[in-house]
This record gives structure tokens, sequence and C-alpha cells, in this order.
């Protein structure tokens, strides 16, 4: 896949850290905590729902918007939930709002030329607009054309 072309080499960091830094950037008046980083293949959903709720225990008003598409879907299947499921748990843990990285455009033709590894737009979007939750969108306009598979 497209995804094992990387530019840096991976890091990990260990959920104490992440609380850790978050209290810290609280305290020097961070309002909000972005978290995302790729799939981990030792990561689970439980993964995920625990580092929310372990910053949210740390630091309760810091907003936090987390976690990509593709990041959302594993954590739901490696759990065995419905993407639209596991986002409620996310959400009751405490997630506020979604980033929209990754070309995230909920145009499958679109996104068909530019990540065709990811998941698509009905996979996502629609899960979103059930449970209420906000979430950025990225919009690219005349940066790709013109849309033609070649052959």
């Amino acid at each position: 896949p497209k995804s094992l072309d990387l530019k840096e080499k991976p890091y990990n960091l260990q959920p104490q850290e992440v609380v850790a830094r978050s209290v810290e950037a609280y305290k020097d008046g961070a309002s909000e905590v972005c978290l995302q980083g790729g799939i981990h293949p030792e990561y689970t959903g439980h993964f995920y729902l625990d580092l929310v709720q372990k910053i949210k225990s740390e630091v309760p008003d810091l907003h936090i918007h987390g976690f990509t598409p593709l990041e959302i879907w594993q954590g739901a299947e490696t759990i065995n939930l419905s993407v639209e499921d596991y986002l409620t748990l996310l959400k009751e843990a405490g997630l506020n709002t979604l980033p929209g990285t990754a070309a995230e455009i909920l145009d499958n033709r679109i996104r068909e030329f530019l990540c065709p590894d990811k998941i698509t737009s009905e996979q996502w979007g629609k899960k979103i607009k059930r449970i209420k939750m906000k979430f950025q969108s990225l919009s690219l306009e005349k940066n790709v054309e013109p849309l033609q598979k070649n052959g």
C-alpha cells in the first residue's frame, strides 16, 4: 500500500506521555489537543477509547480533536463494532470533533484518484451525520486535473 512509502521514520508515544503533554499544553493555555498518527498494527479500538478517557480524566475542559477516518474505521473493526457505534463510544468518552486530514474529500471520484486505499465516503460521512459529530472536510479546487484514469 501507498502508506508504506514513508517520508519519515514512525515513532510511538505511550498514552501516559500523550496525557502528560496534553496537561502541560493546557496549563500553557492550549484549549485543544489534536490526536492522530496513522495506523499502528497493535492498536485496537480500545487504545483510542482509553486515550481519550485518560486525557479527559486529567483535563476535562480540553477540547479533543482527533483521529482520521481510517483510524476510526480500523478502531471499530478491531473490536467488532460498526463505525457509527464506535464513534458514539468515542464521543461519550470525550472526543469532541474529528479532523478532515489526509484528503478526506467526500467525493468518491476524487477519493479514488487521491487515496484509493482509504475508506469510502459512504463508510465515513453518513456515520458522522447520524451521531451529530462535527468534522472538518478538506476541499481542493483545481489541484487535481483532469480526473482521468490512465489506460
